[in-house]
């Protein structure tokens, strides 16, 4: 076969190249691609073959240019540090407060003015 450009594709007798037409992962897949590169337990191109697929698409896996939205528990823990994100449990005072907070927004509204009486009676909303 002679492409455009005017080289030329040589085949082999009997050899036949798998490649995936639209390639569909699943979420394991995806981590164990990224897994393998990130160890170096596997080359980009080792895992093209494995896969059937070309090396460029297991580098988009990789770089998450692809697939972006599949992410580790670890990888998602420390995005979330990054950005600033903590989950801490809220102090009693926290939860008083937000509950203060909200009781007086709904008085400012003339909301559940009969909830809101009871809750005041009792002292919280539990």
């Amino acid at each position: 076969m002679v492409f455009e450009n005017g080289a030329e594709m040589k085949h082999q007798a009997g050899y036949q190249k798998k490649i995936r037409a639209a390639a569909i992962f699943s979420d394991r897949e995806i981590l164990s691609i990224r897994k393998a590169d990130r160890e170096g337990t596997a080359t980009r191109r080792e895992q093209a073959r494995l896969w059937g697929v070309s090396v460029e698409t297991i580098a988009r896996i990789c770089r998450g240019d692809t697939y972006h939205w599949i992410v580790e528990q670890e990888e998602l823990l420390d995005q979330r540090i990054e950005a600033g994100i903590t989950a801490t449990e809220p102090t009693k005072e926290e939860i008083q407060a937000s509950q203060e907070k909200l009781l007086k927004m709904l008085k400012e509204q003339g909301l559940m003015n009969a909830v809101i009486q009871e809750v005041e009676q009792k002292g919280d909303l539990t």
